[in-house]
């Protein structure tokens, strides 16, 4: 049951700020919570007075409810005062609840984690409004005296959790299977309730290491004055949205966007956004909802235990893991109905890890880089088809750039994707028949991904990015139109479609013969078409296996 405190009006209309942190004290945050199962942020007294039913204001219970009111208290009498309607501030005690009440459409306002945005938005009548302008990265606390130095020495010992539905939860679990952690045998995973109690794990040495992320490890050391260190990070995933629920007027929701759009322009919004600990709010575009919901579609994905039934269709980690899933989610729903069971999208962290999990046959299905075909071959998968178009790197500078040629990047920085890429291997072998030596004439910067050679370039943080034509087209036309070729490299022949041997449901002649006619049939041809990469045709095995470079 929720109530109105009525000591929470004046103590926290204007709570005072740390002078090393300039943002609320959590102490004063103590009156401004009270025991049970949620707590509420009263509006300035003026705006309370109003008889205007207040916006209720969700936020996902990541720290625990007196440090989230010294958090997003000032967000709250901010929107209060500037929509000229009372806002309150609610949370709860977990996850679950929380997901609750936004599946019961209780709040107005709501900020949630990326992998509850899909539904908020399409099941629960909620609007997107903006997101926080960086991404999430998960990362692994142990105290400052710990002799582990990766996250395999965390095997044999305890790590501490936010609840399993988390974000940065979720990401850590995939970062410990890439490690070769395994919560069934090698390690165990205990899930508590918030950030926080996570960390106090780790303090009292219940716990050798925490998952959790930069602004709550702040909180905490600054609160508690721990010693401790970051072990690991994860690869980023999309960070906290707010949403507005579609019955709040238009005006109410366009206000609400303009408001958390302009904190960083503002001496009262940067207060704002210091108490959240937050760079800022941008708007979510279309390419960021496809994002986020195809990070979702990914971390379903992984999460799927080992005997669901169905098939793992395993890609080769060419984009981010969230764009990897928004791009081929059509594919595998279209194996899915091919094969009449379910296709459940899995991919891998690194180059070396994928292949890896082709070696011990762990998918059923898989994408993967034509240099990685003899590696498929030997470990009992087969062709099924391929792209028809062909793979060529391409040597991208910013459009402003004087480069006007290979010539023109030596002394350079070069961002390329991973040293086991395919357009990085092509763009090696075309830099030296130029007569440019890697790591002499020119310096290049592996990146995790395409997307993430892009952004260097785009970020001023590399001379050129190897990458090709069909990620550039997947780009915002405003990127697009900074980005110019330079030079190309040899073409190859492209991406393949295999099948393990041992899955009489997905393997042979039929399935091939099936693929093959996706071109001619509409909705198959869609999936096709949304990869930017051709249709689906027959495999030519010996061109394949005569490319250099297999792994």
């Amino acid at each position: 049951m929720e109530r109105h405190h009525p000591s929470l009006s004046r103590p926290c209309g204007k709570l005072p700020t740390t002078t090393m942190h300039k943002q609320p004290s959590i102490y004063l945050a103590l009156v401004c919570a009270w025991a049970g199962w949620m707590f509420v942020l009263s509006a300035p007294p003026a705006v309370a007075a109003e008889k205007a039913r207040p916006y209720q204001f969700g936020v996902h219970p990541y720290l625990v409810p007196r440090i989230m009111a010294a958090a997003y208290g000032p967000a709250a009498r901010d929107l209060s005062s500037k929509l000229d309607h009372p806002v309150r501030l609610l949370t709860t005690t977990n996850f679950t609840k929380f997901v609750d009440k936004l599946r019961r459409q209780e709040y107005d306002i709501a900020i949630v984690q990326p992998q509850d945005f899909p539904r908020v938005v399409k099941e629960f009548g909620y609007v997107p409004v903006a997101r926080v302008n960086e991404e999430l990265r998960a990362i692994f606390v142990i105290r400052t005296n710990s002799d582990a130095n990766t996250l395999a020495d965390l095997s044999g010992r305890r790590v501490a959790m936010p609840p399993r539905d988390a974000a940065t939860s979720r990401t850590a679990l995939r970062a410990m299977e890439t490690a070769g952690l395994n919560p069934a045998s090698n390690v165990t995973v205990s899930f508590l309730n918030t950030h926080d109690a996570c960390l106090q794990e780790v303090l009292r040495g219940a716990a050798a290491a925490c998952v959790t992320w930069p602004p709550p490890l702040e909180e905490f050391v600054h609160r508690t004055g721990a010693k401790l260190r970051v072990l690991a990070t994860t690869e980023p995933v999309p960070h906290l949205a707010t949403v507005v629920h579609s019955r709040v007027p238009m005006e109410q929701r366009e206000a609400v966007r303009n408001i958390m759009l302009t904190w960083d322009d503002t001496s009262d919004g940067k207060i704002v956004l210091a108490a959240m600990r937050f760079p800022g709010w941008t708007e979510i575009g279309e390419r960021e909802h496809a994002e986020i919901e195809g990070y979702s579609e990914l971390d379903r994905a992984q999460a799927v235990p080992a005997d669901k039934p169905g098939l793992l269709f395993g890609a080769f980690p060419y984009l981010s893991p969230r764009l990897l899933a928004a791009h081929l989610a059509p594919l595998a729903e279209a194996l899915a109905t091919q094969v009449s069971v379910p296709v459940h999208l899995r991919t891998a962290s690194n180059h070396e890890q994928f292949e890896l999990n082709l070696r011990e046959r762990k998918y059923d299905i898989a994408l993967i880089s034509p240099f990685q075909f003899r590696l498929a071959m030997e470990s009992d998968y087969e062709p099924v088809a391929r792209f028809s178009d062909d793979l060529q790197g391409v040597f991208y500078v910013p459009m402003d750039s004087p480069v006007r040629d290979l010539q023109g990047l030596r002394g350079a920085t070069i961002a390329m994707p991973p040293p086991a890429g395919a357009t990085t291997i092509l763009g090696m072998a075309h830099l030296r028949g130029q007569g440019i030596e890697p790591g002499r004439d020119v310096q290049i910067d592996h990146r995790a991904s395409h997307d993430s050679c892009v952004e260097r370039v785009l970020q001023g943080n590399a001379a050129a990015c190897v990458t090709t034509s069909v990620i550039i087209g997947q780009l915002p036309a405003s990127q697009r139109a900074k980005l110019r070729a330079v030079d190309k490299t040899a073409s190859i022949p492209s991406l393949v479609l295999v099948v393990q041997r041992r899955h009489n449901v997905a393997s042979g002649a039929k399935l091939r013969e099936e693929v093959l006619s996706w071109p001619s049939r509409p909705e198959q041809s869609a999936a096709l078409e949304r990869l930017g990469l051709g249709d689906f045709v027959a495999v030519h095995v010996r061109m394949y296996l005569a490319l250099p470079f297999q792994r």
